[in-house]
């Protein structure tokens, strides 16, 4: 779910190239005496990479550049005060290569001012070159609109203190307890209790969201503490979109310095710090006993697990990266493909040799991943119909439920009704800025159609007249189902598009069959998929039957079971039994109570018993031992008052 470590780089080459396509060679005038650019820092050595030769590392404008040990050299005695001749001659003293002052001149003119790493002759910078940089910047696996939140300055004092938690004597009882904790949660107290009250328990669910945000932010500050424990710094926190999702990140660049193991720890260290997270929440248990806290464990252990996938940019996929010594697999797949693959039409930057076991990886890594990418890209687009007339319709649900809430003066339903409603439009439109990633390259393709041959037109007219066709195949079906089937009139109450507000009350229903509670399903009247409403319906398992209707008129219960028995595809109540227990001969009570009122039995039809605001229904099969209930927090449930 959450985004955690970013790390950019470049390749010796790539920024090379594109500068060259853009300014000729002969115009790049050499200073005798180069000097490295603004902003420009020497790193050194990248320790323990799956390169088979030796890799260096220098820093321009916060993002790491990795260099052939040869540019590095020359980098190194660009100080503006070594001549060409005295940098050939040091590069000579401390390399293997018998360098010429002409060599240099052709190394810095060539690479290092195009790369924007020395400084032209006049002391400027050379022009930035946006294409590929932009692409990589707004790619759909990078983390896109991002907006920084916490600044090294807020961040450092908390690493001070939280790195402790790295140390040997205290990192392993801690993992040790948390193994004995997770053990006694799954294996012997269980969660049934933690997922009944937190779902049946209005308001919860904010909680544990509210509770969720804050183990995240937790598992970003493991990343960060993992890194000044090894020796780095945080450049800082910040919340963007990745993927479709709203996301943390961690700015770790500063890693790439360390060794292998401490960037291996950098990673883990937001696993690590959840399941410091998920100790506290179940210490906090056994203090309060309140079950929903447990939910919130298992919670954290679901974000680890999906976490650990290596597929997109997850703390799994960086923790695969720094165990093989490539710095990031996705930026590295072309330079990858074209060293392997060297086709004299493929032209661009080529990644130096992988040592063989590196190499066996990354191949296997590249078949996996595109693969799995390539299907959930497919699933997302032939399921966009459906998903945007689900979540329309569970828009209009938290629409109804929000004006429900205000009308009771229920300021927590009503903030619950709003966040719900944020995180189901966060997606939509993080989805809509995807396919405007992915569609700029083919909307660009268009814009050049008048310089395409005629060969190249038709290829690409057929291209997207086969891609359109693909994807009507996929929606035309969907949008049927989206809009369902008209859903049969029960007992002349119909399933209409929207909900009223003209007659709208709540009643409680609460039935016992041999002196266990019987669970009232929620979305009674709501119809697979949400697109209609009858007039009679519930929103969660609370019991809670809410009447909605465009003008008042008698409702009983009798139209609600026979509502309930059509959206659920069950026997609920008939002349004969109850829920598919036989009413002969066995004892069937019914109470009318209300809130400060004494129940009163009722002894007509059950089907005939009519339904009337905040009236408490309490029926009882073969229950002697049940007594009626007379109270009912109608603040506190889907009601909301």
């Amino acid at each position: 779910m959450t985004y955690s470590i970013e790390k950019a780089k470049d390749t010796a080459s790539q920024p090379g190239t594109q500068a060259l396509q853009m300014q000729s060679i002969a115009t790049l005038e050499v200073p005798d005496r180069p000097v490295l650019a603004p902003k420009v820092q020497l790193v050194g050595e990248l320790k323990e990479s799956g390169f088979k030769d030796r890799q260096w590392l220098i820093q321009r404008d916060g993002q790491f550049i990795q260099l052939a040990e040869l540019l590095y050299r020359v980098a190194e005695q660009a100080d503006g005060e070594h001549t060409l001749e005295e940098i050939a001659a040091s590069v000579t003293e401390a390399t293997e290569w018998l360098v010429s002052p002409d060599n240099v001149r052709q190394i810095v003119q060539t690479k290092l001012i195009p790369m924007r790493l020395v400084a032209s002759v006049d002391g400027s910078v050379a022009p930035r070159v946006g294409g590929a940089n932009e692409d990589r910047q707004r790619s759909p696996l990078a983390v896109n609109m991002r907006m920084k939140m916490i600044s090294p300055r807020i961040i450092d004092p908390t690493t001070r203190v939280f790195q402790f938690f790295y140390a040997p004597p205290v990192l392993i009882p801690i993992l040790v307890i948390a193994a004995i904790a997770h053990g006694w949660l799954y294996l012997v107290h269980g969660l049934t209790h933690s997922i009944r009250d937190s779902f049946y328990t209005p308001g919860l669910l904010l909680i544990i969201l509210v509770i969720m945000l804050i183990a995240s932010v937790f598992h970003e500050f493991g990343h960060a503490s993992a890194l000044r424990y090894g020796g780095g710094k945080v450049r800082g926190m910040g919340v963007g979109i990745y993927l479709v999702y709203p996301a943390f990140y961690t700015d770790v660049t500063d890693s790439y310095r360390l060794g292998r193991w401490a960037r291996v720890r950098t990673d883990l260290g937001g696993f690590y710090f959840s399941l410091i997270f998920a100790l506290g929440v179940i210490a906090f248990y056994l203090v309060s006993r309140q079950e929903f806290l447990l939910l919130i464990v298992m919670l954290v252990d679901l974000d680890i697990i999906f976490q650990i996938m290596p597929f997109v940019r997850f703390d799994g996929y960086w923790v695969l990266a720094d165990l093989t010594g490539i710095p990031d697999f996705f930026s590295q797949i072309g330079p990858f493909l074209r060293s392997v693959l060297p086709l004299p039409a493929w032209r661009g930057s080529k990644l130096p040799n992988l040592k063989p076991w590196v190499k066996a990886v990354f191949v296997s890594y590249i078949i996996v991943t595109i693969s799995a990418l390539t299907f959930l890209l497919f699933l997302t687009v032939i399921y966009i119909p459906t998903t945007l007339m689900t979540t329309w319709y569970a828009l209009l649900a938290q629409n109804t439920a929000f004006t429900s809430a205000l009308s009771n003066r229920n300021v927590l339903g009503m903030v619950s009704s709003v966040v719900q409603e944020l995180i189901l439009s966060l997606p939509l439109w993080a989805t809509v800025y995807l396919f405007y990633i992915l569609g700029r390259g083919p909307l660009r393709a268009i814009g050049r159609w008048s310089k395409l041959t005629p060969k190249q037109r038709i290829f690409r007219a057929l291209g997207a007249v086969a891609t359109i066709a693909l994807v009507a195949f996929f929606w035309i079906p969907q949008l049927s189902l989206v809009i369902g089937p008209k859903q049969r009139a029960v007992d002349g109450i119909p399933c209409d598009r929207s909900m009223y507000a003209t007659d709208h009350i709540h009643v409680h229903l609460a039935i016992y069959v041999n002196g266990k509670a019987v669970l009232i399903p929620a979305y009674i009247g709501i119809p697979s998929g949400g697109n209609c409403f009858y007039w009679l319906h519930t929103h969660q398992f609370d019991g809670v039957i809410h009447v909605e209707a465009p003008a008042e008129r008698t409702f009983t219960l009798g139209q609600f079971t026979d509502i309930w028995a059509q959206t659920m595809h069950t026997s609920v109540l008939t002349s004969t039994n109850l829920l598919g227990h036989p009413l002969d001969s066995h004892q069937l009570v019914i109470w009318i109570s209300n809130n400060g009122r004494l129940a009163q039995p009722y002894r007509a039809n059950l089907r005939d018993l009519v339904l009337q605001s905040h009236e408490i229904i309490t029926i009882a099969y073969d229950s002697p031992q049940v007594k009626p209930v007379t109270y009912f927090d109608w603040l506190d449930s889907s009601a909301g008052g």
